[in-house]
Parts: C-alpha cells; sequence; structure tokens
C-alpha cells in the first residue's frame, strides 16, 4: 500500500499491473504458478483507487504461453504457437473484463503482452 501512496506522492497517475492467467483462474496442471489469486488483484486495485491512481491491467501470461519467451511465464525455445491455449486465454480475458468493468480507477487492459511474432492472424 505505502508503494502506491509513494507513487501518488511523486507525481505519478497511473500504475502498470502485470499478471498471469494463473492468477485469475489458477495455474494448467504441471505448471509451477500459484493461483488463482484474484483477490491480491483486488488488493492492488483497492490500493491505487485509494491511492487516486489509475490502473492498466497487462495479462503478462496466457495459458499454454503466447510465446517462449521468459515474459509468458516460461523460457521454452521449443515453443511453438499450438501451444497456446487460446480458448482459455479468452475466458481468462473475459472474467477480467466483467470483473473490472465497473470499477473507475481501472482505465485500461493490456489482453495479452508480447505475444510471439508467428502467430497466424487467421
Amino acid at each position: 500500500q505505502a508503494d502506491f501512496m509513494a507513487m501518488s506522492t511523486a507525481g505519478l497517475n497511473a500504475v502498470r499491473i502485470p499478471f498471469g492467467y494463473w492468477a485469475v483462474t489458477g495455474p494448467t496442471k504441471g505448471e509451477p504458478f500459484v493461483g488463482p489469486c484474484l483477490l491480491v488483484l483486488d488488493q492492488a486495485i483497492s490500493w491505487a483507487r485509494q491511492s487516486g491512481l489509475q490502473v492498466i491491467l497487462d495479462l503478462q501470461a496466457a495459458p499454454g504461453g503466447q510465446s517462449g519467451s521468459a515474459a509468458s511465464g516460461r523460457e521454452d525455445r521449443t515453443w511453438n504457437y499450438k501451444h497456446w491455449a487460446v480458448q482459455e486465454t479468452y475466458e481468462v480475458i473475459d472474467l477480467v473484463a466483467r470483473r473490472y468493468a465497473q470499477e473507475p480507477c481501472v482505465s485500461g487492459f493490456a489482453v495479452l503482452s508480447d505475444p510471439c511474432d508467428t502467430i497466424p492472424v487467421d
């Protein structure tokens, strides 16, 4: 909480909060993550609101990964786009969007950070 207040006191007006899918739906079997833990995200948003900060939510890691880079929650040189669990990603995005749609301090939602540039667009 003190960090949010310090950001506000320093003159910042927004904070980006990155999170992995496991914070929303829990980890996929065999993955080393802990979750779900939406109450932690709720708490951070509450602290931002109390500090007068806007929030940009950032889905940093999708189920199955959106790339093989560490930014997706895994570093895997054998990763390819077929590992990405697209439908599960849509479900995470939908849940987060509905949960925070009426939260006045949430002013943005980056729906997927750093996707691989070889994912087909069709």
